[in-house]
This record gives structure tokens, C-alpha cells and sequence, in this order.
């Protein structure tokens, strides 16, 4: 029998997707951009949650252009979680069904992420 998991998405394509709270404008995010757009959008889409509001109240016009284009390349969505409870964050991201899940932040004590890692 042909198993339905992992669910695929249009054209097979892959649901890989990011958990951190630097996806905003600080250096990891920039680092980032250039990375989730070197996924071929043929075979993945990129699925970003942010732990950290973005863009702040008040953002210059360059945060704000950043994170347009962190928008633009999450291809399977951008997901601001940073207002939810870790286990509100860690059911939004189980139903996305993601194929791959990345921690960006590794094992911190940044708030909520361990807890959501082990939930997701």
C-alpha cells in the first residue's frame, strides 16, 4: 500500500521549515534571505516562523524593505508566532506538516523555542 505521509505538496515539493527568533533584521535573518532563496522553489517551499515581532512598531524604511524581502522568500509562508503560547506556536506549525523542521537557533534559552522544538 502507497503511504500518504509524508503529504506532498503541488509538483512533490518539499515543506522545509524555519523556526528562530533572528528573522528580522539583525545578521542572521540577512544571512538567511540569501539562503531560503537558494532553495530550488521547484522541489521546497521554504515556511519561516519568526519568534520575534517583525517589523517593530515604528521600523525604518529599510527594516521594512528587509523584511519584505523575508516575506518573498519564505515561498510556502511567513508566520509571525511570537504573540502565541509555545503550545499554540508548536500545533501551528504541526498542522503546516512540515517534512523538515529547523531550529536556527540551536539549543538556547531563547523563550518558547525549546519548548516548541520538542512539541513540533
Amino acid at each position: 500500500l502507497a503511504s500518504a505521509w509524508p503529504p506532498q505538496l503541488p509538483g512533490n515539493r518539499l515543506r522545509v521549515a524555519y523556526v528562530s527568533i533572528e528573522l528580522r533584521d539583525r545578521p542572521v535573518g540577512k544571512d538567511m534571505v540569501q539562503a531560503f532563496r537558494a532553495h530550488d522553489a521547484a522541489k521546497a517551499a521554504v515556511v519561516c516562523y519568526s519568534l520575534s515581532e517583525s517589523p517593530k512598531p515604528g521600523a525604518s524604511a529599510d527594516s521594512l524593505e528587509w523584511h519584505r524581502r523575508m516575506r518573498e522568500a519564505c515561498t510556502g509562508g511567513y508566520h509571525d508566532i511570537a504573540p502565541l503560547a509555545f503550545h499554540e506556536a508548536a500545533l501551528l506549525i504541526n498542522q503546516g506538516e512540515p517534512h523538515v523542521l529547523v531550529n536556527l537557533d540551536g539549543w538556547t534559552s531563547a523563550p518558547l523555542i525549546n519548548e516548541i522544538m520538542i512539541l513540533s
